[in-house]
């Protein structure tokens, strides 16, 4: 194997993206090294970059009424025309955007079978009953629907 070209290839992909090095400092720390969830380092996280993707890949089944947590960022994003109702939850009252205030894990108060699509990134792992969640979401999606889901309690290549 041609080692220079391995170096030259690994230097012209070190030059197409900027360096946003964390300051490790002291690790006995009782502060995140990021309160912005590493916004501060870069424009998108390298979770938020296979997340893109994936959905980018799906994005026709982003369609009818819509179901996403916290806001519709992806439904907005990859719905396009094909969304007629988008929907988002949140867990805490007060959030502008949301449409339906309810707990993932308790969630009686949610119609069964009304949303043809649930995006549903970075969360079950805020979510200590994350089963009960699951459930739930099984419940409130039509049959033949689809979830597009991230969780970081996620293995590689496992299903939620």
């Amino acid at each position: 194997m041609n080692f220079e070209i391995v170096k030259k290839a690994l230097r012209k992909i070190k030059s197409l993206y900027p360096r946003y090095p964390v300051i490790w400092g002291s690790l006995r720390r009782l502060t995140p090294i990021s309160r912005v969830f590493g916004y501060d380092r870069g424009p998108q996280s390298v979770a938020r970059y296979y997340i893109d993707q994936f959905i980018a890949k799906h994005q026709e089944d982003i369609c009818a009424r819509v179901l996403e947590i916290g806001g519709n960022t992806y439904t907005l994003r990859f719905g396009c025309d094909r969304v007629q109702q988008s929907d988002v939850l949140h867990v805490v009252p007060g959030n502008p955007s949301a449409t339906i205030v309810a707990d993932l894990s308790t969630a009686e108060t949610i119609p069964d079978e009304i949303f043809n699509c649930i995006i549903l990134t970075h969360t079950l792992q805020f979510i200590y009953d994350f089963r009960s969640a699951l459930r739930h979401l099984q419940r409130v999606l039509m049959p033949g629907g689809g979830l597009a889901g991230y969780s970081s309690r996620n293995k590689p290549n496992q299903p939620l």
